[in-house]
């Protein structure tokens, strides 16, 4: 750990001898001096409209969505070197697509809703037709890393590809060579261009990112998880290709990646000594990262979140009376109430060029698994404090009170009555509303999967306190998947929902749906839950 203690030092000082003011953390996107690539991006575009599938779009709509990418997606997930808008629409169709859609998904005003209302599905068939296409090469590769990160938005979250995508591009990364120090391979050797060492390195780097982080929301033992791989890794994090931020976060989950399987294995007495050389190793990575940091918030909510899972693991598996449980809940708890704090400090900077930008703006841009983390915490809070009638009052107003914060962070985001952001914030709605008591944790039906176990305990109080039946029905034989659809009506709210809004008992998409509308889970396949919750006309 001394040794990664002091990559992580010496890389912030070569940062800080290389960035200038101006320039900032977008010099670590660009290519090798070396190279004699250009470091800055380029958004000239000959072309007044741009075609996918026959479907024409004003070139001035995908400008834009390409310079918000730029400013706010990028930087969470830096695999692309400098773009040149021209080169990737005419070379890179399929990555230049998804980004139009990724940003026109997510940003909640008009302009952008309408444009993704136009492309979703002729870009669902591009998506078919492109990541199945062996072999696939470096920039398709970055592309399914990015829709992991940001997914599209689902009627049923069973039908979330995330997990399968992942693993797609995890295995032609592999084929592709990326996950080892090699020369580069020939094109007559793989198939496609090798691509430049900065894009393999980083593209390698954010596979593993992307893979661990989805593991460990799912409770699944992590797709790249081997010593060789671990040493891989570390050599590649001492070439200094990514931001010192996102460095560490590559380093938290090497923490996650090492023990998460043997977490799952061990008993309580070995899984408590693990926790504890989990939270030191932890610890080291957050003291290495300097306190004026503008990263340093996101930083340590990814470490707590991280924490919280593993707390909540032990307190599963342990004792309803064992004293280390005990200890891991006030732990969790003191965690799970700075993961929700976080969320509600104002981000340092809220402006795009020369325009001030909306708080909802920004949040939306966040990836998908920073809001599994405060839906988690939030899960937490509910579980073991909210509605345990042993906890202290103390606790239970202040668990409340949490709530109710997270509860406004997800409301801010939504910009539909029928989007994720919404049925989360219902959810938790519904739950904060059950009487003390209501909840027994020491009944999880499922303990091995982490913080998916409490959240599947939560979503079967909801359904009893919907009154809706909890009872798995047999599938009927010649039952065939629904073919997924988009809820969002079109329907944009410029301003916060009110907090004490209230929807029918017979509203469509029960609040209920929360487990399968929000968590990308293949358990939800085992479950049924389309047959046990059938959406409501």
């Amino acid at each position: 750990m001394s040794r990664e203690i002091q990559e992580l030092r010496s890389q912030r000082e070569g940062e800080n001898a290389t960035l200038s003011p101006e320039t900032g953390g977008s010099t670590s996107l660009a290519s090798e001096p070396s190279s004699g690539l250009s470091t800055e991006d380029n958004f000239d575009l000959d072309e007044t409209t741009v075609v996918l599938n026959g479907l024409l779009v004003e070139s001035h709509l995908a400008i834009d969505a390409l310079k918000v990418f730029t400013e706010l997606f990028r930087p969470q997930l830096p695999l692309l070197e400098p773009i040149s808008l021209r080169h990737m629409y005419h070379s890179q169709p399929f990555l230049f697509w998804t980004i139009v859609v990724i940003v026109s998904s997510h940003l909640p005003d008009s302009p952008h809703q309408e444009l993704f209302s136009r492309l979703h599905q002729p870009y669902l068939k591009l998506l078919r037709e492109g990541a199945l296409g062996a072999p696939l090469p470096l920039h398709k590769i970055q592309a399914l890393l990015f829709l992991c990160a940001w997914p599209l938005p689902i009627r049923h979250q069973v039908a979330d590809p995330s997990w399968l995508y992942c693993g797609i591009a995890i295995q032609a990364a592999r084929y592709m060579g990326l996950d080892r120090e090699q020369p580069l391979p020939t094109p007559r050797s793989v198939g496609v261009l090798p691509g430049s060492s900065r894009a393999r390195t980083n593209t390698w780097l954010g596979c593993f990112y992307v893979g661990t982080s989805l593991s460990l929301h799912l409770g699944l033992q992590p797709p790249i998880d081997s010593d060789i791989d671990f040493t891989a890794i570390h050599n590649f994090l001492t070439q200094k290709t990514l931001p010192f931020e996102i460095t560490t976060q590559v380093r938290i989950h090497l923490v996650v990646a090492k023990f998460i399987g043997l977490l799952l294995q061990n008993n309580e007495t070995v899984g408590s000594s693990m926790i504890r050389l989990i939270n030191s190793e932890l610890d080291v990575l957050k003291s290495g990262f300097p306190e004026n940091e503008p990263g340093i918030l996101k930083i340590e909510f990814s470490i707590l979140v991280t924490k919280l899972h593993f707390y909540a693991l032990l307190i599963i598996k342990s004792p309803p009376n064992s004293p280390s449980r005990e200890i891991m809940l006030q732990t969790g708890l003191a965690a799970a109430l700075r993961i929700i704090r976080i969320s509600t400090i104002p981000p340092s900077s809220t402006r795009f060029g020369d325009r001030s930008l909306p708080k909802i703006q920004r949040e939306r841009s966040l990836p998908k698994t920073y809001y599994r983390g405060l839906a988690f915490a939030t899960i937490f809070l509910i579980t073991f404090f909210h509605l345990d009638a042993n906890a202290s009052r103390e606790e239970q107003e202040s668990a409340a009170s949490h709530i109710s914060l997270a509860q406004g962070v997800f409301k801010l985001c939504s910009i539909d009555p029928m989007d994720e952001y919404a049925r989360t914030s219902r959810m938790f709605e519904i739950l904060a509303r059950l009487p003390p008591g209501s909840s027994d944790p020491t009944k999880l039906r499922f303990t091995h999967r982490m913080g998916v176990s409490l959240l599947l305990h939560a979503t079967r109080m909801a359904d009893e306190a919907r009154g809706r039946s909890t009872q798995i029905p047999e599938l009927p034989e010649n039952r065939t998947p629904e073919e997924p659809t988009v809820t969002y009506q079109s329907q944009l709210q410029e301003q916060q929902l009110q907090s004490d809004l209230i929807y029918p008992m017979d509203q469509a998409n029960s609040d209920a749906e929360f487990l399968r509308e929000f968590w990308d889970d293949p358990i939800m396949n085992i479950l049924n839950l389309d047959a046990m919750y059938p959406p409501q006309e």
